[in-house]
């Protein structure tokens, strides 16, 4: 348990210490209202859209199928963002999600907790179980340039998996850059290109880098409908 602590302890602070626009971590804040969002960028690709002013909802692979999150992105102009959201991919998994961030122009961290509950079915009795665990995340994003027609950023993620009695079952690190250009193509208000890597490993496991270590590339955009 002392290991533990001490893992989940060093892991917030990588994260802390360092800040975009779509993470691969559930982020604290809520899509405006009037934009829907396009991820196409791997491991994290989504739809999502802002309803309200204080509504968001998509389906996405950073939350694991369909969800609703409600929220707010600031406190009588104070940018502090927090947010609760339920998720499921419509057959075997749901999990409520809530996190808690601050944005500056130079900088954005948040952590975040999720519950998750899968159904596992049991081919020789015939039965099925409801198994619960838990995790826990952090982000940081750095804004490190900016120009007249882009400015970038540096992300460090990371995250933790428990098992229903809180033992620790994997961990999750993710380093990589975003470029954000402000040009508008078509119907798309701005364009955000990712490359970098993420490393998720199973604890007490051996370490296999064709299995562990992902690439993050892609791009994402948004679309302003009003």
């Amino acid at each position: 348990m002392k290991k533990t602590f001490v893992l989940f302890v060093l892991v917030m602070i990588l994260s802390l210490s360092v800040f975009s626009v779509s993470f691969l971590t559930p982020d604290a804040g809520i899509v405006e209202e009037g934009h829907i969002y396009i991820d196409t960028f791997n491991p994290a690709w989504g739809l999502k859209w802002g309803l309200f002013g204080f509504i968001e909802t998509g389906v996405s692979q950073v939350n694991n199928g369909g969800y609703i999150k409600a929220g707010f992105n600031n406190i009588q102009d104070i940018p502090v963002k927090f947010s609760v959201a339920y998720s499921s991919d419509f057959f075997w998994y749901s999990n409520v999600t809530s996190a808690i961030g601050y944005e500056t122009d130079l900088i954005y961290f948040d952590v975040g907790g999720i519950f998750n509950q899968q159904e596992e079915y049991n081919y020789e009795t015939e039965t099925s179980s409801i198994i619960n665990n838990y995790a826990a995340f952090a982000k940081t994003s750095l804004n490190i340039l900016k120009e007249e027609t882009s400015e970038s950023f540096i992300n460090i993620e990371s995250g933790l998996s428990f098992d229903k009695n809180f033992a620790l079952e994997n961990y999750m690190v993710s380093f990589y850059g975003v470029q954000h250009y402000y040009n508008k193509i078509w119907i798309y208000d701005g364009l955000n290109l990712y490359a970098g890597v993420q490393f998720v490993n199973d604890v007490g496991s051996e370490i296999i880098l064709m299995e562990d270590m992902k690439i993050v590339l892609g791009l994402s955009s948004r679309i302003k409908i009003f």
